[in-house]
């Protein structure tokens, strides 16, 4: 067994060292036509030189690009800026300050109920002796038409008497009222009586009116020029003459117009000293 292993190691070596000095005993012969190569060791062949044809693409020429006419663009004029107007600031809007009213109490507003009339007082009486609980409005009506009837029924000398009777009771009661009004005016604090106659029209309701026998507030110079054409001017009526009083009040100049403003100013003074007088109780 060692003996072939042996024996084919040293052909192995003994081949390659054939091989490796073969390539100097090689003999080339060239000819035109062909190329013949062989060697003492391999069979001969007979090898023709092919064509070598450079298959490789000539790079193609760069076409040199035509540029086109470029066309001249013909700057735009700007439109010449317009100078913007100035602009004027809005002046800042102030606010308008609050009508801030002042509070009163409810209750003090209220004035003293004035007292019916003497016939008032009479129906008063009869309604009060009667039973009104669960009385429709058509109950009602016809209680108060057969209360008229009584007192139109009455004889010319009882229907006098309770009259009378009834004239003397709503007097005195209009006298007490009258200073309980008086009273309540007088101790409002100031601005009330004014806020009472706002609310008043706003609700569609008389305003109360100022006490009796307190002092009338005079007219101003305008008013009592008024008042004066319209005394000369009767046929005018009311909304025409206060008109024509009014342009001709503004071609007034200030001297023609010094009588009428001297004459307040001294009614005015009387005024205050009335209503001083009627505080103290001396009117």
């Amino acid at each position: 067994m060692f003996s072939s292993l042996a024996a084919r190691l040293a052909s192995r070596s003994a081949l390659s060292l054939i091989r490796s000095s073969s390539a100097a005993f090689v003999r080339h012969t060239t000819l035109n036509s062909t190329s013949l190569s062989r060697s003492y060791f391999a069979t001969p062949r007979v090898l023709l030189p092919t064509a070598t044809q450079s298959t490789a693409k000539k790079p193609a020429a760069k076409k040199t690009a035509v540029k086109k006419p470029v066309k001249k663009t013909v700057a735009k004029k700007k439109p010449a800026k317009k100078t913007p107007a100035k602009r004027t600031l809005a002046k800042k809007r102030v606010a308008k300050k609050k009508d801030v009213r002042p509070k009163f109490d409810k209750q003090l507003l209220k004035p003293p109920k004035r007292p019916g009339t003497a016939y008032g007082m009479f129906l008063h009486d009869k309604f009060s002796g009667l039973d009104l609980k669960n009385k429709s409005i058509v109950d009602m009506a016809q209680i108060l038409k057969t209360q008229a009837a009584l007192w139109h029924e009455l004889p010319e000398s009882g229907k006098q008497a309770s009259f009378t009777a009834y004239r003397e009771r709503h007097q005195g009661a209009m006298e007490q009222w009258r200073k309980d009004y008086k009273k309540w005016y007088m101790n409002l604090p100031e601005g009330a009586f004014a806020e009472i106659k706002k609310k008043c029209k706003a609700k569609g309701k008389p305003a109360p009116s100022q006490p009796h026998g307190y002092p009338k507030r005079p007219p101003g110079p305008f008013l009592a020029y008024c008042i004066e054409f319209r005394a000369q001017n009767p046929d005018i009526n009311v909304t025409e003459a206060s008109k024509l009083a009014g342009n001709q009040w503004k071609k007034l100049s200030d001297g023609e117009k010094e009588p009428y403003k001297q004459r307040f100013r001294a009614a005015l003074e009387q005024y205050l000293t009335e209503v001083e007088k009627y505080k103290k109780g001396d009117m």
